[in-house]
């Protein structure tokens, strides 16, 4: 799923891919709950598994794109710390609660605990579209569909730039820059 998922958030920007993926996870979460036996956990997990893979690839390409240049390697350095002390607190979190559950309504203790995660998923999903939207506008689906919107409508404009610059040199004999 991480190759697709880079694709993807090539195609559709990293913003938009890490709220889908972590609103997909939320949706596995809730249907991890619900499923009435083994068997129908079976395609829940492959379900979650892919919505995993598509968010590592579209999280870690936010994270390069936004991290300060030749510092990288300090973000995912940390970016992975943070992961996985967040894994310890949530083992510290969901046995306990299992347990709890499970004391008042015996083997409901499993199903709080992904509802608790779908929850989290959810809001998680929200608040890195709403987050990055304020704190990174670059990133944001809106400045993407606004920045589109200027190149289509200067095109024109860029046009004429790059002829005008290709007539500037062409009397020295040197080839105008290359335009990116």
């Amino acid at each position: 799923a991480a190759v697709p998922g880079g694709a993807l958030t090539e195609r559709f920007g990293r913003v938009p891919i890490v709220a889908l993926s972590g609103m997909i996870g939320a949706v596995a979460a809730l249907l991890f709950a619900a499923a009435p036996s083994f068997e129908a956990l079976l395609p829940v997990g492959a379900l979650f598994g892919v919505a995993l893979g598509v968010f590592m690839s579209a999280d870690w390409a936010l994270l390069a794109d936004t991290a300060p240049e030749g510092q990288a390697g300090r973000y995912f350095g940390l970016s992975n710390t943070v992961t996985a002390l967040a894994s310890l607190l949530a083992v510290a979190i969901a046995g306990p609660l299992a347990d709890l559950v499970n004391g008042v309504s015996p083997g409901l203790g499993y199903r709080a605990v992904f509802v608790v995660a779908a929850v989290e998923g959810a809001a998680m999903a929200i608040a890195a579209g709403v987050a990055t939207t304020v704190l990174i506008p670059h990133c944001s689906p809106l400045y993407s569909m606004v920045r589109a919107r200027d190149v289509f409508r200067n095109s024109a404009s860029a046009l004429q730039s790059i002829a005008a610059m290709q007539n500037y040199y062409a009397p020295f004999g040197v080839a105008a820059p290359p335009q990116h």
